[in-house]
Parts: structure tokens; sequence; C-alpha cells
């Protein structure tokens, strides 16, 4: 019994510090002066002094006080100022993934990956950044150091939690070559690990669709990195294993002109995905592993109305597992509440998110993934579960894959505490919970006869 109760707190701590390194990215600035902060559930706006065509990043610490935030040529503090020699940096701010902040693990350092627009001369580079000088404003150390050149716009990072490390992923131009770095507490291994697999990202039309242009991201689950090609017309899906950087099975869809805009749902079955010019948001169910049939479950579940040429811009999942769609010029941002549902059942809303501050441009925050531990844990678990919803005003439905006896389902809260605990149904696939638990981040623990563990973030909103 002791050993079992050391073991299911080791892994509640483990999941515990992988949610206090998520929630450092709960602070998003965005656009051209616009903030969203998603704290315990609720979305609280700032404003901020974010001036981004394209995707900027933004980290907080482990509590989600802001730390700063970066355009790909600039460094703000959390007092919106810039940073010490915070300026110069030699990305651009329509540098597509223009900025990605991550944390160097068991450190006071921070570093910043900006990338040039169009595969031009300055390439992806790195910058550090020492938070606790100037008295916890920060000030950045390292400058302009090249990693890779020519590069396309594109970068993307997920955590490993068995190696404590970083896993950045982001594509060579002029060729068909994943380059994917590790970031860990000794610092930045320069020598990637390259795949060379899929189709080579060619030059395009200058300022227009140019195969440098598109997003790059990856799944909730770790297993799969998607991409757009803007001027090749197409979008394509790789196998990834986290441990050991390398991408295979590549499928690919199209014609879908100035493809740009590609984002996993949080239970990484569906990816949305947007065309710069053409104003529609697609669904597409990726689970079957099969071009043709990808190819038939593709549905347009969304519009946005144009004033302009543009308008739809790329995609990111919000820590509240929604997805949030950047509207190039307007005062607001698309929204799907319900990202995991199939068709228009996702809940496409192109009013979504009305900004108190500033305007949205192409792109909103670049931040790293953090694994879902239920998706994690799925394939190797025959009891695996969902939950529905999620975020949820305190009661939500337990979907089970199977029934099986003796399980009990444990809530506790960000200190360790356990907030509600029960015992699960031996005959009963779905199950409503009532708990009356405050709005906040929990983490749920569900414990089988036969000692599996699973394991989720819950999110109650109120």
């Amino acid at each position: 019994m002791k050993k079992e109760i050391f073991a299911a707190a080791i892994v509640i701590l483990f999941s515990l510090s992988a949610l206090a390194q998520e929630i450092s990215y709960n602070n998003w600035a965005i656009g051209n002066g616009g903030g969203l902060s998603f704290q315990n559930g609720n979305l609280i706006q700032f404003q901020s002094q974010m001036a981004c065509q394209d995707m900027g990043s933004t980290v907080s610490d482990a509590t989600g006080n802001l730390l700063f935030y970066c355009n790909g040529t600039t460094v703000y503090n959390k007092n919106h100022a810039v940073m010490a020699n915070g300026t110069g940096l030699l990305g651009d701010i329509t540098g597509g993934h223009a900025a990605l902040i991550l944390i160097q693990p068991e450190t006071k350092f921070y570093y910043i990956f900006t990338i040039d627009k169009y595969a031009d001369n300055d390439g992806l580079r790195y910058h550090i950044v020492d938070i606790s000088a100037n008295g916890g404003l920060g000030e950045v150390i390292t400058k302009n150091v090249v990693l890779m050149n020519p590069a396309s716009e594109k970068i993307a990072a997920v955590w490993n939690q068995n190696q404590s490390c970083y896993k950045i992923i982001t594509h060579k131009f002029g060729n068909n070559e994943f380059h994917v770095f590790e970031l860990n507490n000794s610092g930045l291994n320069t020598t990637p690990v390259i795949s060379a697999i899929g189709n080579s990202h060619i030059n395009g039309n200058y300022g227009q669709a140019h195969d440098a242009l598109g997003q790059l991201s990856i799944s909730p689950n770790g297993n799969k990195v998607a991409l757009a090609l803007c001027y090749s017309s197409l979008f394509e899906i790789f196998d990834f294993d986290i441990n050991t950087g390398v991408l295979t099975n590549p499928l690919s869809f199209g014609a879908y002109p100035f493809a740009w805009g590609i984002e996993f749902s949080p239970n990484s079955q569906y990816v949305y995905f947007t065309q710069w010019t053409l104003h529609k948001v697609y669904q597409a169910d990726i689970s079957s592993n099969d071009s043709s049939i990808i190819i038939a479950s593709i549905i347009e579940v969304g519009n946005i109305p144009a004033a302009g040429q543009y308008s739809v811009g790329y995609l990111s999942r919000t820590p509240d597992n929604r997805i949030f769609i950047a509207k190039y010029g307007y005062g607001n941002l698309a929204s799907i509440s319900s990202p995991d549902s199939a068709g228009l059942a996702c809940n496409f809303d192109d009013a979504g998110i009305t900004l108190q501050y500033g305007s949205s441009t192409a792109g909103l925050s670049c931040s790293p993934v953090f694994l879902n531990e239920i998706n994690t844990l799925k394939e190797n678990n025959p009891y695996s579960f969902n939950l529905f919803p999620n975020p949820c005003n305190g009661n939500f439905t337990l979907l089970k894959r199977t029934v099986f006896s003796n399980a009990l389902i444990k809530i506790f809260s960000l200190q360790g505490d356990i907030v509600y605990a029960a015992s699960l149904n031996d005959s009963k696939l779905n199950e409503v919970f009532e708990t009356n638990l405050q709005a906040g981040v929990y983490f749920i623990s569900i414990k089988s006869a036969n000692g599996e563990l699973v394991n989720q973030k819950l999110i109650i909103a109120k």
C-alpha cells in the first residue's frame, strides 16, 4: 500500500510540475496592443505593447504572472517597457512564427527564437534572457546567434517530460529537411536531428504565396506534426517520435491555394486549417492515418466574412481547450468552442472574442505544447477516459471505454490536496459527477484495481 501511494504521489507531482510549466504560457500578448490572460477558467484582457503582424510569444512565471513577450525584433518586460538590451533582434514582425520563448529547465534563463520573413538572410536565430537581472525585469544577455539559415517561417516546440527537455521542430528552406533541436538544463544543443521527408519548401512569389509561409503545429499527444505550404497549396501531416526527434510517414492533402494556418484539436483527432485569402475554416479527421479517408472527411465549419483581401489567419489552441483564429485587421477573434466534436458540432463562431484592446493581425501567440496526459496514456491503457465538458461549471461527465470494478476518481488542487473523491460505477460507461468545487484549475487522477493510473487537467469556470 505504501508503494502504491508513493507511486501515485510521484505521478501527481510530475504532472503538477508540467502543469505549472503550462501555466507559464497562460498570458498572450497579441496583434497590435492586445492581450489575453487565461486565469482559473476565466478570460481576462489586458493592454500590451505587442506589435506583431504574425505570431509573437509571451511567457509568465509558474503562477501565471506575466514576465515578458517578444514580437521578433523587440522584447518587452512585465511592465510593458522595452527590456534591457531588448531591441535589435534580427527577426521580423512578419516572420510567421516570429518569436518562440522557451524556459531553459531548472535555470533563470529563457531562450527566444526568432525567424526572418520569407526565408530572408537573417534566418533562424536565438537570444537568451536572464530574468533575474534588473530586479526581475530581465535583460537580453545573448543576442542574434544563428541557428539555421535559410529557414522557413515555421517553428514549434513540445515539452518531453521523460527527458526533461523541449524538442524544437523547424524546417529548413529550399529542401525537405526538418531540423529538431533540444533545449535542456545544460542549454541548447545546436546539432539537430534531421529528417529529410515530405515536400521541399520552395520559392514562390515574394510578398505573396511562398513556401516559407504557413503554420507548423504539434499535436497535444506529441505524436503528430502538421504544416502548411503556402505556395505549393498543400497541408502535410507526419508521425513524430518525441524521444528521438525523428519524423516519419508523411501524408498530404490539397490543393488549397494560399494554405496558411493549421492546428490540432485537444484530443488530437482533428486538424483545423485555413487559407490566407479565401476566408474559410475547415476541419479534417486525421485519426485514420489514410490520405483518402482524411480528404473525404474534410468539411467547412466556418466562414469569416472579408472586408478586404485578407481576413483569416493562424489558429492557436487555448489553455482552456478552445481554438482561437486570428482575423487580420479586425477588433475580434473567431473561435471554435468544442474543437473535439465532429463537423459543425465544433461550434465555430466568427464573432468569437471581442478585443478590449488593440486589434487582431494574422497571428496569436506561439507557445510550446505540453502533452495531454490522458491522450499519451490512452494507447497503452485499456481503461481510458475522457471528460466532457472541460472546462465545466463543476459538473462533468466521465466517458469510459469499458466498464470495470473497484476504480476511484480523485480530484487534486494545484497544491496537491485531495478536494474530491468517489468510486466509479461498475456497470456504466458514462457517469455524471457534481463536485461543487470553486472555479480554478484542478488535476484528476483515476486509478483502477490493477494499478492503472490516468491523469488529466480539469478546468472549472463559473
